[in-house]
C-alpha cells in the first residue's frame, strides 16, 4: 500500500511524538495517518464555505504537521478516525480550522481524545475518534458544525457520498495546498465483501463507495475525513486498497450504526 520509505517515515514520526500501536501498518490499506505529503483523487477544489465542517489535524511540534482529516460536530466537538487518534497525548496535537488552505487555519488544541472501545486496530472495526477542544470552537461562515444522522439511518447502494480533504492527489503523490472534495457512489455491502483482501473486514459498522472503474477516491492523509449526504455526514473515511484503483473502493466507519451512533451521543450528547 505505499512505499516502505513512507511507511518507515511514519513510524519515525509517530514514534517522536508518542507511543503508538504501529502494527496495524502490516494491514494493506490506504488511508493510513501518513504526513502531508500525501489528497482526493478525481475531484476539485473547493472552499471552506462549501465545507465549514472540516478540519485539518496534526501534531503540534513545530512546525505544525498535519497527519489526518476531521470533521467538526459541536463548539467542543470534532471526530476523526481512531487509527488517527489511538493512544497519542491530546497535549501534542492541534486542530486548523475555517482555511480552504488548512495550513494557514486558526488553531485549536485538543484536552481529550476518546476512542470507541471497541475499535479493533487490525479489523479497523469501530474506527472512530472524539477530539474534545480545550476551548469552544466560535462558528461562522467558514466554521460550522455537519449534522449527525439518526440512529439506524439507512446509505442506498448507488446512492452518492461527498468525500473531502487535503490528503492526496494520487498515489504516493504530494498533497493539496488547497481542500479538494469528490462524489462518490455507495457500493453495496456483500459486494464489497466479496472483492476479499482487506474487504473481508467490512461489516455492519462500515461501508464501502468507490466506482468499480476506480478513478476517484480518498487517499492518504485524508484519514478521519466526512463523507456526507443531503447535509449529514454519515461515513469516516478509514482505510482502502491503494487510492483509486478499480475495484478497491473507500472503505468507510458507518456512523448511523447503532454502535457507532450510540458511542457519539454518549461522549458529546448529539
Amino acid at each position: 500500500m505505499g512505499s516502505t520509505i513512507n511507511l518507515l517515515f511514519l513510524s519515525a514520526l509517530i514514534g517522536a511524538v508518542a507511543s503508538f500501536d504501529v502494527s496495524r501498518l502490516n494491514v494493506r490499506k490506504v488511508h493510513d495517518p501518513l504526513p502531508y505529503k500525501d489528497t482526493i483523487i478525481g475531484g476539485e477544489e473547493v472552499s471552506i464555505e462549501q465545507y465549514p465542517y472540516m478540519v485539518l489535524y496534526g501534531f503540534v511540534f513545530p512546525p505544525f504537521t498535519p497527519v489526518c482529516g476531521g470533521f467538526i460536530v459541536s463548539q467542543n466537538h470534532v471526530i476523526t478516525a481512531a487509527h488517527c487518534s489511538k493512544d497519542l497525548d491530546p497535549k501534542r496535537l492541534e486542530l486548523r480550522i475555517g482555511n480552504s488552505y488548512g495550513m494557514n487555519g486558526t488553531s485549536i488544541f485538543v484536552a481529550e481524545i476518546i476512542v470507541h472501545p471497541k475499535y479493533n486496530a487490525y479489523t479497523y472495526d469501530h474506527d472512530i475518534g472524539i477530539l474534545k477542544t480545550v476551548e469552544l470552537i466560535k462558528f461562522s461562515h467558514t466554521v460550522k458544525p455537519v449534522k449527525l444522522p439518526a440512529k439506524g439511518a439507512i446509505l442506498k447502494d448507488g446512492s452518492f457520498v461527498d468525500v473531502s480533504g487535503w490528503g492526496s492527489l494520487e498515489l504516493e503523490g504530494l498533497s493539496s495546498d488547497v481542500l479538494r472534495a469528490v462524489k462518490v457512489p455507495v457500493m453495496n455491502r456483500e459486494k464489497c465483501k466479496d472483492l476479499g483482501d482487506i474487504y473481508a473486514f467490512v461489516n455492519e459498522n462500515m461501508f464501502c463507495a468507490g466506482f468499480d472503474e476506480g478513478g476517484k477516491d480518498a487517499c492518504h492523509g485524508d484519514s478521519g475525513g466526512p463523507a456526507v449526504q443531503n447535509g449529514e455526514v454519515f461515513g469516516i473515511i478509514t482505510f482502502g486498497l491503494d487510492c483509486a484503483l478499480p475495484n478497491a473502493p473507500g472503505a468507510y466507519t458507518f456512523i448511523s450504526a447503532p454502535s457507532v451512533r450510540d458511542f457519539i451521543t454518549k461522549h458529546t450528547g448529539l
